[in-house]
């Protein structure tokens, strides 16, 4: 199937689950439309972990291997995944691969759901704020945040005092607490104040780089892998 000129191999996929990932996408899109040009892949694990062979042989000419153990770390820890891979010299983003565990059916995924936001594991009660998590790291990786001095700091004192609201996902490193609270942001604008901060940061970063090549497409990802033919 396509999605707005994306090719999505969806046969492993479970429908109902990827049609809530591309709904809370569309709706992602309608405050974000240039974040489109900068995605380039919506697929499942399997068909991630193939794809970031074939860019790292033609981006670096070196071979890399996901491990057994990474495999099984993603399936069994992960809804999705945001693979940013960046050019040969390091410097930028060049491919943002959105990845969906194929392993979880619509049932299995909102039963983990239910008991993660039980124990306060993180902040998502559905699909949709599984994929608004996923478009945080995306944000965060393009506009290099950990790299911006006042948000760093910021967020350091968020962290270091931190809320009994707060996920415990959000605590575990400085990119996932970014995530948690723009997964928040877009479904709950003043839930707290790291919340109404980090979303104002993001549309700050976003409307900075809205005509630069930071959201424009810059890679060759077609030439390199293209669509399987039906």
């Amino acid at each position: 199937m396509e999605y707005n000129n994306i090719h999505i191999d969806d046969k492993k996929l479970d429908a109902k689950v990827l049609k809530e990932y591309l709904n809370a996408l569309d709706k992602v899109l309608e405050k974000y439309p240039k974040l489109i040009n900068r995605i380039d892949f919506i697929g499942d694990f399997a068909d991630s972990f193939k794809l970031t062979e074939v860019i790292t042989k033609f981006e670096y000419n070196s071979k890399t291997k996901y491990s057994l153990w990474q495999k099984t770390n993603y399936y069994m820890t992960s809804y999705a995944f945001t693979s940013l891979m960046k050019d040969s010299d390091a410097e930028k983003i060049k491919y943002v691969l959105l990845c969906i565990n194929e392993k979880l059916n619509y049932d299995k995924v909102y039963k983990l759901i239910n008991n993660c936001l039980n124990k306060n594991l993180m902040y998502a009660s559905n699909i949709e704020q599984l994929l608004y998590h996923e478009v945080g790291h995306m944000f965060s990786g393009l506009f290099k945040l950990i790299k911006k001095e006042d948000l760093f700091c910021r967020v350091f004192e968020y962290m270091c005092v931190p809320s009994e609201e707060f996920s415990s996902y959000s605590l575990s490193s400085f990119e996932e607490f970014i995530a948690e609270h723009f997964s928040k942001y877009l479904s709950n604008p003043t839930f707290n104040e790291p919340t109404e901060y980090i979303g104002y940061m993001v549309d700050k970063y976003y409307d900075i780089y809205s005509d630069t090549n930071v959201l424009c497409k810059s890679n060759d990802l077609q030439l390199i892998r293209k669509p399987k033919s039906k």
